[in-house]
């Protein structure tokens, strides 16, 4: 039976999930098994729908040591001999991916967006050229096949009647992490922009009103996100950023404010369901997307719109575009 390994995602394990659409469109319904290599120091918030999870007691720094999940799951490779190995397209799965392939001697097709089937074979497409083009790449190597996954493109229908085997990885390497914690700091951001269903994102035109994103999030029931260029700035976290180079997000309100919308940045946007630009310039790519547009002083517009809200609904407003999670 063929069997795929997927990596699970550190910083939210459910969304390893979406990982299984992948899985399935590979084999293209054909029987298969998906297991999961998961860090986690327990059994909580573990994902449904593996045939297996590998479950490794994290000690606070496995998870952020490439050379040691490689390690990890070359281990695994030698023993279960996996047909494909799926990594998912974060900051450390953009380490691991490369690595792990150099050591298997197999190609790798890195940050896929849509896999197809050409002439009774398969093929995995991808952005090219800063999203200006998309390639469709065939590999005809030998298994394993390895991909890292674009987070945020594919969506897994949920089924029931999978049974679980949760095993847990005991086995200590000879080349142990080559990490030494030597402090722990509290992060400062505690959400995850992925799941947000309003967000508020500020780009370099909003520097000055930086501090109200916060104020207005709060007020539509959304969190706070960026671009790129605050971060470089050094105002934001990358951990908030939206992009190319940060994280895809799918929200149902986006309000971009002072966000030039390079193209970089609108990767990042997938199946919003608004969009409302506020900026300077009308002819700003951003505009271009947007569903509705606001041309003027980002600081301005967030003071008038936080007025509106107070006054008509007293901090809130209409569950339409409230971003309560479930």
């Amino acid at each position: 039976m063929k069997r795929t390994l997927i990596l699970g995602d550190t910083g939210l394990p459910k969304r390893s999930n979406d990982l299984l659409e992948v899985s399935n469109r590979i084999y293209d319904g054909k029987k298969h098994e998906s297991w999961l290599l998961a860090f986690s120091p327990d059994q909580e918030n573990l994902p449904e729908g593996f045939e297996r999870i590998i479950l490794v007691q994290d000690e606070g720094n496995i998870c952020e040591d490439a050379r040691y999940i490689c390690a990890i799951i070359m281990d695994l490779h030698s023993t279960y001999a996996f047909d494909a190995i799926l990594i998912p397209g974060t900051w450390i799965g953009r380490m691991v991916a490369p690595r792990l392939a150099k050591r298997l001697q197999v190609g790798l097709v890195a940050e896929i967006n849509d896999v197809k089937t050409r002439d009774d074979a398969l093929e995995f497409v991808r952005t090219a050229y800063s999203g200006n083009i998309l390639s469709g790449i065939a590999i005809t190597s030998s298994p394993p096949i390895i991909l890292s996954i674009k987070p945020g493109i594919f969506t897994w229908e949920q089924k029931s009647g999978v049974n679980t085997i949760i095993q847990n990885y005991t086995k200590k390497l000879q080349s142990p992490s080559s990490l030494t914690c030597l402090k722990r700091k509290q992060r400062s951001v505690s959400y995850d922009i992925r799941d947000s269903k309003v967000l508020v994102s500020g780009g370099g035109g909003a520097k000055r009103a930086y501090p109200l994103l916060e104020t207005l999030a709060k007020a539509l029931g959304g969190e706070v996100s960026v671009s790129r260029k605050l971060v470089d700035q050094g105002i934001a976290n990358r951990t908030i950023q939206v992009g190319q180079s940060g994280k895809i997000v799918n929200p149902r309100l986006y309000i971009a404010i002072g966000i030039d919308g390079a193209i970089q940045h609108v990767e990042g946007l997938r199946n919003v369901e608004t969009i409302l630009s506020v900026n300077t310039h009308s002819d700003a790519p951003i505009c271009s997307i947007s569903d509705v547009v606001v041309v003027g002083d980002a600081k301005i517009f967030i003071e008038k719109l936080l007025q509106r809200i107070a006054l008509e609904n007293e901090g809130t407003i209409h569950d339409q575009y409230r971003g309560e999670r479930k």
